[in-house]
């Protein structure tokens, strides 16, 4: 300790000039930063209920598409998403809950005030994404700047009080807001509608008057609010292309009224039409022009794809734009990438998201339906194959000239059709399988249709089951092959940044907004039961050596854990429980409660190490990452905030999504099976080793994936099933009408 202190002492002698310089360059800098932000403004102008279309279409508007950043904005809020909560997310940086009645505005003197703030943080204390209320005006509070609110939807009928959804992205935690115009003055009344409308003439008067005195200002043009009240209501008397006539102009004279060399202007709205929402256009148009701001798309590290931001990231970009650091936010900062012909990829991407937002529950909802629909089929013929079917021949059917009759009841049907009914069920089983991977390769085809698409998928299939089954006769190398090909192509795309994960049907959905990038659980659950029984089952036919089978399983976690790849946190512990208790069956060691313990230490080392390499080299830090650093400031409050939002997110999964359908009712006929006929599924596995351990270890990295996942109701479903089927697919094989073999040797 002396010779720390005797050094320093002599360092400091030393270096009596040298040091006081650098803290003197150190804070210099520092005072130079924050002068370079002294005179930034930030201007969000809101026109709601619009779409990319109608951006487009406004001349004025689209002059800053072409010359500034573009993309689309995901509007999910906390609890549900609609407007109010749109509006609010803009502002707070976080997921955030708030209801219409919520955005009263009062004039008091010269500022304006949320009237029921109190209600307003009542209301969001169940709310797990830990929100700021007023992140924004507080900032700018903070940093002794002021704030600005201009427009409303109108007068709440009691005296200065006024509906104004924007004043949410302006004020602080107080409610207030340092300025604004919201009143009669900007407004006017139109008969026709018997609704106030938006004076834009007062609104440009009044956002010069503001811009000139305040450093962050928010317009709310309004008029396309009204425009969707009525639409929603089925009347036409407003027509849309007058509004947007009127806002476009309204944009062209404040692009020629801000300083764009140092004024950041965002155009955005906060949320979609009814009737967008129709044609699954949920993802909302975001523009920036001014400062710094380059030609290009618009992307964030929340979602890490091009073209696609989400509006909690507003809030940090603004923050960031005027030198600050974010905290207490869920969003990032939005980023510009430069890009040839950003209007046109914008454009593309909005289709593709459209499409699937549109079209993937119906394609999701069929094929999970025909997985039920196959499962009760294979059910009630096994079950009859052993308990009705009555083989005779009988004089009749001698004299007949039947060479074989199958009597089910007192009803005969030939031999012949219950075969070609065993081999139809078998098929059908194959196209079960296949299926993740033609909706996986769907994508490459480019079709815009459902129709096309279905047809597509259809054909796809067909083509995959026919070679696969003319390629080998082996049912067992037929289950293997189409694990072993759906397994290479999610890894392949994975190792390429997932354009097929980010697109498939099968995919995550952006519109959703659970995730943007990585592995979705919905592959995650794909991808560890093919992997499981591709490689397993190779070793146990001694086709590959145990230690190489071992290492490819090590390969798989970083692929699915680490954040430039799959990202997903739940599906590491899930696979290295999986692939843990897999190494250990085919390694012919004992499952005991030690092997047990070392397996949960394995799944703390790997996490530990993504998270370890997440937090000090990766450029994009993920949720994990994130989670550690809030865990640092907030506690343990966010680890029971995490643990809260995966069971309820859990819990309404089993409630409302398909998924759990198909999973309870797999759980359901495997049931069954083991009761009735009995023995006949322990025969079954005894008879398929080379695939048990597999089986089993499917199940483990379901139920853990169940556990530690947002939705793990999806991973279980998934990979279950390729246990379920595949272990149909071997029944069905046994001799004749699916088990009878099994049946011959129990008697």
């Amino acid at each position: 300790m002396n010779y720390w202190k005797r050094s320093l002492k002599v360092i400091l002698k030393r270096n009596k000039i040298i040091i006081p310089l650098v803290f003197i360059i150190l804070c210099s800098f520092s005072t130079v930063h924050a002068k370079l932000h002294d005179h930034r403004k930030a201007v969000v102008l809101i026109v709601n209920f619009t779409n990319l279309d109608e951006f487009a279409s406004m001349p004025n508007l689209n002059y800053l598409m072409n010359n500034g950043a573009v993309g689309l904005m995901n509007t999910r809020g906390a609890s549900k998403t609609d407007s109010m909560r749109a509006y609010a997310t803009l502002g707070w940086g976080s997921r955030a809950d708030v209801q219409a009645e919520h955005c009263l505005v009062e004039e008091r003197q010269k500022s304006l005030y949320l009237k029921d703030i109190d209600a307003i943080k009542k209301f969001n204390t169940g709310n797990p994404y830990n929100v700021s209320i007023g992140l924004l005006g507080n900032y700018f509070h903070s940093i002794n700047r002021t704030t600005s609110m201009i427009g409303s939807t109108g007068s709440s009928g009691v005296q200065n009080q006024y509906i104004s959804p924007g004043a949410f992205v302006a004020a602080d935690s107080s409610g207030m807001i340092d300025s604004g115009i919201v009143g009669n003055e900007i407004l006017w009344y139109d008969s026709k509608i018997h609704e106030y409308r938006t004076d834009f003439n007062a609104l440009l008067n009044a956002f010069k008057k503001e811009y000139a005195n305040n450093d962050f200002i928010v317009v709310d043009t309004r008029d396309t609010s009204i425009y969707e009240q009525y639409r929603s209501g089925g009347s036409l008397l407003l027509e849309k292309e007058s509004v947007l006539s009127d806002v476009d102009r309204f944009i062209g004279n404040i692009a020629t009224q801000i300083d764009s060399n140092n004024t950041l202007l965002m155009v955005l709205s906060p949320h979609y039409s009814t009737e967008d929402a129709k044609y699954g256009r949920k993802l909302c148009p975001v523009v920036f022009y001014g400062q710094d701001i380059e030609s290009g798309l618009l992307i964030s590290d929340t979602t890490r794809r091009t073209g696609i931001v989400a509006n909690i990231d507003i809030a940090p970009t603004i923050i960031r734009f005027f030198g600050g650091i974010p905290k207490d936010v869920t969003g990032e900062a939005i980023n510009v990438k430069e890009t040839a012909q950003p209007l046109k990829k914008a454009f593309d991407l909005y289709r593709i998201t459209a499409f699937n937002s549109l079209n993937r529950g119906i394609v999701l909802k069929t094929y999970i339906a025909f997985q039920i629909f196959l499962l009760v089929i294979i059910l009630l013929f096994v079950l009859i194959s052993v308990t009705g079917v009555r083989f005779s021949k009988s004089k009749q059917d001698i004299q007949e000239g039947q060479k074989s009759i199958i009597r089910i009841g007192n009803k005969p049907y030939s031999e012949e059709l219950l075969y070609k009914v065993n081999a139809a069920l078998r098929l059908m089983v194959l196209f079960v399988l296949i299926c993740p991977t033609a909706l996986f390769l769907m994508p490459l085809t480019g079709v815009s249709s459902l129709f096309a698409y279905i047809l597509g998928l259809i054909l796809i299939n067909m083509i995959f089951t026919f070679l696969i089954c003319r390629i080998t006769p082996n049912q067992e190398i037929r289950i293997i092959t189409i694990c072993l090909l759906t397994s290479v192509c999610i890894a392949a795309d994975l190792l390429m940044n997932g354009p097929l994960n980010k697109t498939s049907l099968l995919g995550y959905d952006a519109v959703i907004g659970a995730r943007y990038y990585g592995l979705g659980n919905e592959y995650l659950g794909v991808l560890l039961a093919t992997s499981l029984m591709s490689i397993i089952p190779l070793v146990q036919k001694k086709k590959i050596s145990a230690w190489i089978a071992v290492l490819l399983l090590i390969m798989i976690l970083p692929v699915i854990g680490l954040t430039m790849f799959g990202a997903n946190v739940g599906g590491t512990i899930a696979a290295t429980m999986a692939f843990g208790f897999a190494t250990l069956s085919f390694l012919k060691r004992r499952i005991t409660f030690r092997k047990i313990l070392l397996l949960f230490a394995a799944v703390i080392s790997v996490v530990g190490l993504f998270a370890a390499y997440d937090i000090l080299w990766a450029p994009q830090k993920s949720h994990l990452a994130r989670a550690l650093i809030d865990f640092k400031h907030r506690g343990i409050d966010i680890i029971f905030d995490i643990i809260r939002r995966k069971l309820e997110m859990n819990l309404k999964l089993l409630r409302w999504t398909i998924w759990s359908k198909v999973l309870l009712v797999s759980v359901a006929v495997i049931g069954i099976l083991f009761l009735k006929p009995r023995g006949m599924l322990y025969t079954l596995i005894n008879k398929y080793k080379s695939f048990s351990s597999a089986w089993y270890a499917i199940l483990v990295g379901s139920a853990v994936g169940m556990m530690v996942n947002d939705s793990g109701v999806v991973v279980a479903a998934t990979s279950n099933i390729f246990l379920i089927f595949s272990l149909l697919y071997f029944l069905l094989g046994e001799e004749q009408f699916g088990i009878r073999s099994i049946r011959k040797n129990r008697t």
